[in-house]
């Protein structure tokens, strides 16, 4: 019985060298080599090393062929090796002028590569070969944004949406200009509808394997919070922090966002006598939660215990705040807040002397700085 199996392992062995002999030996077609082919089949052996190289060679035999371009660049795209990228779809449009993916796709590499002007001339040229294609404009409001040329990247964005009223993309951008001008209401108005048009595109999807999540979607509902928060509807400021806190329960900052926005708020509503002492000390205990969550996450930011020092500070508890406020100095001894906050803390503990000597520190950090 062993002889048997090890016969059929010898004929099964001799099958695979068969078939990969076959793969390697090139093919020819008009009695030419067709190294596309070559490659084809080197990746589907997973000799991606060979493929390349047959790719390559079908480029050097046949320039006008744009096969081999187009593996190579989605290739150094998914390897984030955005340089090569640039230079094979370079090539590719020196014989190929008029495909307007090719210029999609440098551009989205020199984005990557924060090449923006060279990002936004290639965009142009999309918009001008293909004048009614919203990508081009979206694409276009993206490069302009991250240019400073907030005018300039809500009109490709608006162009953008008449053409696609769906494009997500696109409100994202007038948001973030609008935010960056103070403008809130607009902010709101245009994450809004970014979050709207994305959750619309997920709900009528009929297939879970097609939906794919822009790569901006904890930013804009990180904008949107930040803008409730400006605006002073800190209820739906929490509910955003708190949905990303959920979501993305490895990252601190989205912890510390929610936690100083339930301080603000506590603050806000004792000021106007909306809530008792024990309803804001119970915000504010729920704050503290929230900053010590983020410090698990991350022990060595400073600012973390910075803040939680100050809500601390802020329930009498200035032993506690102490040890907070002293780890932050540490960890950064040139913020004069943290001398400011000390102060005050050393004041409530009965420690004048101290808190004289903290103030005047703070005082000459403030000096330097101006």
């Amino acid at each position: 019985m062993k002889r048997f199996y090890l016969y059929l392992f010898a004929i099964s062995l001799l099958g695979i060298c068969f078939a990969v002999a076959v793969h390697s030996k090139p093919k020819k077609a008009n009695n030419k080599v067709d190294y596309f082919e070559l490659g084809e089949a080197a990746w589907d052996n997973f000799q991606f090393e060979l493929a390349l190289e047959y790719y390559n060679k079908a480029i050097e035999v046949n320039p006008a062929d744009i096969r081999p371009y187009e593996k190579l660049i989605s290739f150094y795209i998914t390897i984030d090796n955005y340089s090569e990228a640039i230079d094979y779809c370079t090539k590719a449009i020196k014989c190929h002028p008029e495909n307007d993916m090719l210029y999609l796709q440098r551009g989205e590499s020199y984005k990557m590569l924060e090449d923006f002007k060279n990002a936004l001339n290639d965009y142009r040229q999309i918009i001008k070969l293909k004048p009614d294609y919203y990508l081009g404009y979206s694409t276009a409001a993206v490069v302009s944004y991250f240019l400073d040329e907030g005018d300039v990247a809500i009109n490709y964005a608006d162009k953008a949406i008449e053409l696609n009223p769906d494009d997500e993309q696109s409100y994202y951008v007038k948001a973030c200009v609008y935010f960056d001008r103070f403008d809130f209401e607009l902010a709101l108005g245009n994450a809004n509808l970014t979050i709207n048009t994305i959750n619309k595109r997920v709900f009528e999807a009929t297939d879970e394997n097609d939906i794919k999540l822009p790569s901006f979607l904890y930013d804009v509902y990180e904008l949107r919070g930040v803008t409730y928060r400006y605006l002073g509807q800190f209820e739906n400021a929490i509910k955003d922090f708190t949905f990303l806190a959920e979501l993305q329960s490895h990252e601190p900052n989205y912890f510390i966002l929610l936690a100083n926005t339930k301080f603000m708020y506590a603050t806000v509503l004792l000021n106007d006598s909306s809530i008792d002492q024990q309803e804001y000390e119970e915000m504010l205990l729920s704050a503290i939660n929230d900053v010590s969550a983020a410090i698990e996450l991350d022990e060595e930011n400073p600012s973390f215990f910075f803040s939680r020092a100050l809500m601390k500070h802020s329930l009498n508890d200035n032993v506690g705040a102490l040890v907070d406020i002293n780890t932050a100095i540490r960890m950064n001894a040139d913020d004069p807040l943290y001398y400011s906050l000390r102060s005050e803390i050393y004041e409530a503990l009965g420690n004048n002397e101290a808190a004289e000597k903290d103030f005047e520190y703070y005082q000459s950090l403030i000096d330097e700085d101006e």
